[in-house]
């Protein structure tokens, strides 16, 4: 008998489940599904902070590659994502695209309120570990003055 079949009875069902890999895949769908919101997030918010202006040049794909250390698949998506979202257009005749004008306004509000919800989330958490109220404003502020000096 094999080492495989002795850790579990000789039952090798489990070897060859569909529902685990299809649960694997999941897994992996949502992994890359976080990383692509994270770049995109990332690149709006140099649009916001005026890194990349309105009508400028966004980044190409091998920027994206660059800067986050993604595979090229991956920076496709993102660049695809900010084109449906209609952020950024294609410039024709290239494989270059641009910042549309009017959309630093739009995605200054959308993220303004998307860390709006998340500051309710992390409150949320807060209350749940028994946070006091002026611990979570001492470590937002700690967290606050690190980032605005360049720290992590």
């Amino acid at each position: 008998m094999s080492s495989r079949s002795n850790l579990n009875g000789g039952d090798n069902r489990w070897l060859n489940n569909p529902r685990k890999e299809r649960d694997k895949a999941a897994l992996w769908r949502a992994r890359l599904d976080v990383v692509w919101r994270d770049v995109k997030e990332d690149i709006e918010l140099s649009i916001v902070s005026g890194y990349y202006r309105e009508g400028g040049k966004a980044p190409s794909k091998d920027d994206i590659v660059s800067a986050y250390g993604v595979s090229e698949v991956t920076a496709l998506k993102v660049l695809k994502m900010l084109e449906d979202d209609g952020i950024v257009e294609k410039i024709k005749g290239s494989k270059g695209r641009i910042v549309k004008l009017g959309v630093r306004e739009m995605l200054g509000k959308y993220h303004q309120a998307l860390m709006i919800r998340r500051l309710g989330d992390i409150i949320n958490v807060a209350i749940r570990c028994g946070i006091s109220k002026d611990t979570l404003i001492a470590y937002l502020v700690s967290s606050y003055d690190k980032r605005k000096s360049g720290g992590r």
